[in-house]
């Protein structure tokens, strides 16, 4: 979310730079509150070996957050994340500006980090709907995953991928009163899901209407334009 919703850091665009950058978007992002946030628990979640029979841990979550920015004022910010569903994937999804025309659906730019990144459009024209996929080269990449590129960071002192002690500490500053308020409802419905599915059925909604898609994918459908 920082990384997404920062300002361009300054003209030395370092390490600090970019850390600096990322703690003024968790500065600006609003209280969350309980009303716009969805919480699920997966069937059989109970069953796992210690576990508490009566345990309301959720096992998914989804939040609308708000950045008190000129730039994002106006913008709504959806974090939805979980264990146990159909696919194990993260990615950014962008909903462009609508058209004029109100029966078309938006134009989406999706970026998918994991698994294989790629650059995902989905193009609207003449009510047909056209997806194409861009897959991002790892040329120049480190062998031998994430964790040797971050060491390989570590070795040449750039600091731009790992998080500073005040961004840790502002986002559980956001998060901490969220967890309490959830905490201390005793009536908080944990919505139930099935293991592999996407998620509770009550999250899917959110989907359609902001997205106007019915479910997230791993893969991004290719077709010509």
């Amino acid at each position: 979310l920082t990384l997404f919703a920062m300002d361009t850091p300054g003209t030395q665009a370092d390490g600090e730079a970019w850390r600096n950058a990322k703690v003024e978007v968790l500065k600006r992002i609003s209280p969350i509150r309980t009303t716009d946030t969805i919480v699920g628990q997966y069937k059989g979640y109970l069953e796992d070996k210690g576990v508490p029979a009566n345990s309301k841990t959720p096992t998914f979550a989804m939040m609308e957050l708000k950045i008190d920015t000129p730039r994002w004022r106006s913008t709504r910010f959806f974090l939805r994340c979980g264990k146990a569903l159909k696919n194990r994937l993260c990615d950014v999804i962008v909903k462009l500006r609508p058209s004029s025309l109100p029966s078309m659906a938006p134009n989406l730019i999706r970026f998918r980090v994991q698994p294989n990144p790629a650059l995902g459009i989905r193009l609207v024209a003449d009510a047909k709907e056209r997806w194409m996929e861009i897959p991002v080269s790892s040329r120049g990449a480190v062998k031998g995953g994430a964790y040797a590129t971050l060491l390989w960071e570590v070795i040449r002192g750039e600091r731009g991928s790992f998080v500073r002690y005040d961004e840790l500490q502002l986002a559980w500053e956001i998060f901490t009163p969220l967890l309490h308020a959830l905490d201390k409802n005793p009536g908080l419905d944990i919505a139930q899901y099935k293991r592999g599915s996407h998620g509770p059925a009550a999250a899917l909604p959110v989907l359609k209407s902001c997205l106007g898609i019915e479910r997230l994918r791993a893969p991004v459908p290719r077709s010509k334009l």
